[in-house]
Formats: C-alpha cells, sequence, structure tokens
C-alpha cells in the first residue's frame, strides 16, 4: 500500500495582477510571524511544473544571480547568509517537482518555525486552468488566495511601461508607434491578465468564495492598514503591528509620463467591460474606475 503524498498544511497565494500593488504586500505580510515566505517571491512553480521556462535551472541560477549582483557586501548577514544557502539548496536543485517546491518552505527562520502559513505570489497563478488548480490541491491541505485589481487601464499602460524600463528599453516609450501597441494588446497573455473577471470567477469557482479575497490597488492604497487588517482576518492571524512610516512608501514607481492616444482607445475598451462585468460578479469598482485614463 502506497503513501499519500506530504501536503503542506496551509498555502496562502496572492496572484496578481501586475503592477496592482502585489510588491507592497509581500514587504509587508513578510513581516508576519504567522506567514513563511521563501526568499524568491515569485516562485512560479504551479505556471511550470515541468521546469521548461519559468522554473528551468536556467531561469533559476538568472534569478540567483540577480540576488547576488544586487547584494552589498557590508549587508552579508546572518540572515542573508540563510537566504542565499536556500537559493544554493533548494531552490537550484536539478529536479523540479512537489516535493521540491514542498521543501522550499522548510528552511524558516527561528521567528517563523510555527507559522501557520506559507505563502508564495505569482500573477502567472492567475490564468491557471482547472488542471493547474487541481495541482494546487494536491500539494497543500487549504489553499487561499488573494487576488488584487487596479484601474484596467492604468494598469496596462503601468505594466507596459515597467516591461521597457526592467529590459532597458525606457527612451523608447516615447515613440511608441500604433503598430506595437496593437502587439502588446493583441497578446494573448496581456488579453489574459487583462481578465480580471474571468480571474474572479475561476477562483471562486475552484477555490471556494470563502477561499478567495479580492482587492483593489486604489484602496490599498488610500487604506494600506485596513487591508493588511483584512487580510489577516481573511487567513485567520492575529494582528501584526506594522512600521506606520513605510505603510505610505511607494514601490516599484513608474516614471510619469503621457500616454499615446492609440494606447487610450485600445485601453479604454478593455476598461468599460471589466467595469461592468466586475459589477454583475457583485464587486464594487473604486470610483475612479468609472473614469477613462486621462481625463
Amino acid at each position: 500500500m502506497s503513501e499519500t503524498p506530504q501536503k503542506l498544511d496551509r498555502l496562502f497565494l496572492s496572484v496578481g495582477a501586475m503592477k496592482a500593488g502585489t510588491t507592497w504586500l509581500h514587504r509587508h505580510l513578510a513581516g508576519h510571524p504567522g506567514i513563511h515566505f521563501s526568499p524568491e517571491k515569485e516562485i512560479h512553480y504551479f505556471a511550470d511544473p515541468q521546469g521548461r521556462s519559468y522554473m528551468s535551472l536556467a531561469g533559476r541560477l538568472d534569478r540567483y544571480q540577480r540576488v547576488v549582483r544586487n547584494l552589498a557586501p557590508d549587508r552579508l548577514n546572518p540572515h542573508v547568509q540563510r537566504n542565499l544557502a536556500w537559493y544554493a539548496d533548494p531552490y537550484l536543485a536539478p529536479q523540479v517537482d512537489d516535493a521540491w517546491y514542498r521543501g522550499l518552505f522548510d528552511m524558516r527562520p527561528p521567528r517563523k518555525s510555527d507559522a501557520p502559513w506559507v505563502a508564495d505570489f505569482s500573477n502567472l497563478y492567475a490564468v491557471l486552468d482547472g488542471e493547474g488548480w487541481a495541482h494546487v490541491g494536491r500539494v497543500a491541505r487549504e489553499v487561499r488566495a488573494i487576488y488584487t485589481m487596479r484601474h484596467p487601464s492604468a494598469r496596462l499602460w503601468s505594466s507596459l511601461k515597467f516591461s521597457y524600463e526592467y529590459s532597458g528599453r525606457a527612451a523608447e516609450l516615447a515613440r511608441l508607434d500604433e503598430a506595437t501597441i496593437a502587439a502588446y494588446f493583441d497578446d494573448p497573455g496581456t488579453r489574459a491578465h487583462a481578465d480580471y473577471a474571468r480571474v474572479v470567477q475561476s477562483l471562486r469557482h475552484h477555490l471556494g468564495a470563502d477561499r478567495a479575497a479580492f482587492f483593489f490597488f486604489e484602496q490599498v492604497r488610500a487604506h494600506p492598514l485596513e487591508t493588511l487588517r483584512r487580510i489577516e482576518g481573511f487567513l485567520d492571524l492575529p494582528e501584526h503591528q506594522y512600521r506606520q512610516d513605510a505603510l505610505e512608501a511607494r514601490i516599484n514607481p513608474s516614471r510619469e509620463m503621457g500616454v499615446p492616444p492609440a494606447f487610450l482607445d485600445r485601453a479604454e475598451a478593455i476598461r468599460a467591460e471589466q467595469v461592468a462585468r466586475l459589477g454583475d460578479l457583485g464587486l464594487d469598482v473604486p470610483d475612479s474606475w468609472h473614469i477613462p485614463l486621462g481625463e
């Protein structure tokens, strides 16, 4: 008789959307003693369980090298040393599978030894299909997920700007032509991540209404502590004392610049559709969502 595979007890997922405040949430929730994160914020395992793209050894090695390049020698404290050891083993182990994923959460600092939740933030999980969510269920006994949305047009523009800035092509943003903008909107990934309503329906269907919670970037920014308290309640965790001055900080802001008219035209159709469909799903979007970007 074969043994039942070991499972994680409780897995907390944040599934995006990209450029909707997930890095801010990660930075603050990582300080909660009831939530244990691995040193790598975005693991992406369930989006690539065979290790062929995001989870390939080359991809993981590149992320490790980026961490090392950004490491200041005077910050090589015991916490950083523990993180570096985690990258060496288990993160960079050759074989990627469910046992590998579970093992990513074994190396805990003392203050997180009894944390009831392990956490994995990846916007790629927003577009998992039924088999993807079934896989999540095979790895963890209990799964809860949050999904953060932002004004559809503003998020699309912020995401496009970030991709250019991250790849060192920021100067090209000022001369985007209609063909480039059309290619961005027609990209299957852009379309999938812009369809908030479909993600909401998917999370409710695969996890259940009481295991998925939805947030809006604009409300997170306006009421940061209230947002963190709501997440604590969602996870049945006690309140944590966060640094008040850090709650107001913006993380990874992109530079301000004018939005091309061709972009506004395509984004407006998405904004109007998502506002209507989310309303049909019972979600009250922020007032600002009813105003087209640029007005």
